[in-house]
């Protein structure tokens, strides 16, 4: 089967139905000149800045791991302290 389509991926559940899309050269050439560091681990920052923190150790990244649990935890409480707020007026 060298054709794959919707209808032959429906047939067979390892194959995802969708799209697959090449990356763009940019992409590519990131990944191939990427700077060598010995970091094994990433987390999402705990400021939600939408970056990561990277560390070379299971203990750091278990760290920055627990302050990111407790800033989402703290953020979600917030929001439904606010959302119990809006609903009493």
């Amino acid at each position: 089967m060298n054709n794959i389509t919707n209808k032959s991926t429906s047939l067979r559940k390892a194959i995802a139905t969708a799209i697959v899309k090449t990356s763009r050269q940019e992409t590519i050439d990131a990944v191939l000149n990427a700077p060598r560091t010995d970091y094994l681990f990433f987390v999402a920052r705990s400021d939600f800045s939408g970056y990561h923190q990277f560390t070379s150790n299971f203990a750091e990244h278990d760290k920055y791991a627990k302050l990111y649990q407790q800033a989402l935890n703290e953020q979600i409480a917030k929001r439904m302290q606010d959302s119990l707020k809006n609903t009493q007026h």
